[in-house]
This record gives C-alpha cells, structure tokens and sequence, in this order.
C-alpha cells in the first residue's frame, strides 16, 4: 500500500499549476445483476445462484507533457441469492506513472493490490479456474513493477524491465506463490526496408517460488511489427525458453496477433504460446491460446462484440516441481452495450465455459452459463 500512496502523490501533486496538463477525478459506479449455473465450476452438485454486484470506483489522472499518472480504485460488494454465506467484498488497487525524464528518456512505475474471490477470476487471462470448490476461496494479489526506454539511435529504442507479483489465498488447498522477472528489449525500425516495420528482440528471466517448488524460466524471442495501410496490422515473436525445477526442459515460444480496425467495426485474431505462473497451483504452465474479439457499432450509441477463446494448460514433472497439470478450456461471450447518455451506459452479455480436466488417474468436465444485464455511470469532475 505504502508504493500506493507514493504514486497517489504522484498522480495529485500540483494540479492548479499552469503547466498546460490536465488533472481528472472519474468517480464511476456499476451495479450488475447475474445468473450463474454453476458458481463453483463443479461437475457434478452444481451450485446456481442471482448474483449482484455493487461496484463503485474512482480514478484520479494527471498528464502533462512529461507525465503520465494515474490512480483508482473500486470496491465489488458481490451477494449470492440464498447463499448469504458466500457474500464477498473484493476491492481492486492500481497504480501508474509513467515520466520523461529528457526527450530521449523515459521512466515508469507501477503498483497494484487487490482482494478477489470469484473462481473465474483468471479464467479471460490464463484459461484457468479454481475447480471443484465448495466455498468462496478469497486471494490476496500484489503487483509491482519498474521500467526504462530509451531511443538509443534514431531508429534503435531499448528498454529494460522488471516486475513482481505475489498470490495468498485463505485456504491451503490453493497454494501462495510469487515470481519476480526481468525483461530487456531492443526495437529497430526498418523503415527503409519495410515500410511501417520494427523489428525487436527481447531475453527474458522468470523465477517462481512457492511452498516445495521452485523454478527458473529463461527466454529468447525475436519478431516484427507491421501496419498494412490504415486499417490491418499483425505483429508476433518467436523464440526459446528453458526452464530449470525439479528436471530440466525447453522448447519454443511464441506469439502473434492480427488486428484490423475499420469505421464502425474492429477484429482481433491472437496465438499464444508462453510459460506463465499458475495462481494457486505452486508452478507455471506451457500455456498455447487461441482468442479473438469482434466489435461493431450497430448505431453511434448501440455496439455489440463477440469473444472466444480457447486454452490448454499443461504442467508436468518434466519442466515443473507442482503436480501434474492438464486443462483445456472453451469460453465464448457476446453482448451487447447501449449508451445512455455520455455518462450511463447499459449492458448485457452471456457467456458460456467449458474447463476439461485430465489427471493419470481421472478426467473431470465442468461447464457453466452465465447470463447478466449491468449499467454503468461515470463522471469527470473536472479536466
């Protein structure tokens, strides 16, 4: 909390001054109401509730010509219909900076904390869900992170980066871990090569650490960025990990990702392959990702966007101290928004997932279907 307040600092610090930048406080509050078949993600005893969520936040901004801070924060006071014994208070905390230290020189920081207790809480980013619970399992996230860019020549840029994060859960069924990693990249445009292309390298280091397991993940990626006229661009990596725990392993890694940006409509198209830490599971997971978002603008206040994504997760003694790790899930999720006003807007999505399971010994299936309208209203308070 305490990197929190040096960064709320940050971002308030001297807003009357006549520097030409811009000073904003966004109080903002949602309040959804949800159906969940299936709350725990359980194959069998499925536990339906209503659920609604009160979410009130706020986000206080400071930007000039050299700085770019930012501070929010927003409490989810989530009640069960009939399960009073699973009501929550998640709260989320996040903080950036970002500053130019010369024309050529850029800094930035950042901090985050929250309290979450939703199963599904990693399901969009990761693919993974906590399966099988009986209770609401809350976990405590912190997140901090520095950086440094610098234009090195007029077409060669480097930055050089470092991050950590730490996961605690109230209950040992889930295990705590934290992972602290280095980055550093170079990026060169080849302009007179390819038009609109930037070629970039990047190493990596990744060290996860948790009650009985422990490992190293050491990665090497080469890729390109391109932009075809205006409105499609594709940008990707590829490269090697190797990673050291209870047994030694490598293989490739990679990335790319296709967008196209159009008038009224947009549509992203992404492959992963990486190593990522596993909250909860004391290791990090092979993780290959397939995911794609379509958005459209139906009339200038009615949108509508589709996701899908598909994971698998896998985690064996070969390349990881933790027990055995094999998940494949499906999400798919469209909606639907309607602009009320500039400051209120009224939403509702459905959303279906699938998460397979296969252990030596067993395989368990879970499936649920959520459905939720919400509305949403913010305010700046002043620029």
């Amino acid at each position: 909390m305490a990197a929190l307040l040096t960064l709320a600092a940050v971002a308030a610090g001297a807003p009357r001054r006549a520097t030409g930048g811009e000073h904003q406080v966004t109080p903002s509050a949602e309040v959804r109401e949800e159906y969940n078949s299936n709350v725990f993600m359980a194959s069998r005893d499925r536990l339906t509730s209503f659920v609604t969520h009160l979410a009130p936040g706020v986000e206080v901004a400071r930007r000039n010509e050299r700085l770019d801070a930012a501070l929010s924060g927003r409490l989810d006071w989530i009640q069960y219909a009939g399960h009073r014994g699973l009501d929550s208070l998640d709260q989320f905390y996040q903080g950036r900076a970002r500053y130019g230290l010369t024309p050529l020189l850029n800094v930035s920081a950042g901090a985050g904390y929250s309290r979450d207790s939703q199963p599904d809480r990693d399901l969009r980013t990761t693919g993974l869900v906590d399966l099988g619970g009986d209770r609401i399992i809350a976990r405590s996230h912190q997140a901090y992170s520095l950086a440094g860019d610098a234009a090195l020549t007029e077409k060669t840029s480097g930055s050089l980066s470092w991050s950590f994060n730490k996961d605690l859960y109230a209950d040992p069924r889930l295990i705590g871990t934290y992972a602290h990693g280095v980055q550093l990249g170079v990026n060169h445009d080849l302009q007179q090569l390819l038009e609109n292309t930037r070629a970039k390298a990047n190493v990596g280091y990744t060290g996860t650490h948790s009650v009985g397991a422990n490992e190293e993940n050491y990665t090497a990626t080469i890729g390109l960025d391109r932009a075809f006229k205006e409105t499609w661009s594709v940008n990707g990596d590829i490269g090697w990990r190797f990673t050291r725990a209870q047994g030694n392993s490598q293989g490739w890694i990679g990335r790319v990702t296709f967008v196209r940006r159009g008038e009224t409509d947009s549509e992203q198209l992404s492959f992963v392959r990486e190593l990522s830490t596993a909250s909860g599971r004391a290791s990090t997971t092979l993780r290959n990702a397939v995911t794609m978002m379509l958005t459209r603008e139906f009339t200038d206040r009615i949108s509508g966007n589709i996701y899908a994504g598909f994971y698998r997760n896998m985690a064996d003694r070969n390349h990881s101290a933790a027990p055995p790790l094999n998940e494949t899930t499906v999400e798919v999720n469209p909606g639907v928004a309607c602009m009320l006003s500039k400051d209120l807007s009224l939403g509702a999505s459905y959303s279906y997932a699938r998460v397979k399971s296969d252990q030596p010994s067993t395989s368990v299936t879970a499936h649920r279907n959520t459905f939720f309208v919400r509305i949403i209203a913010q305010h700046k308070l002043f620029d």
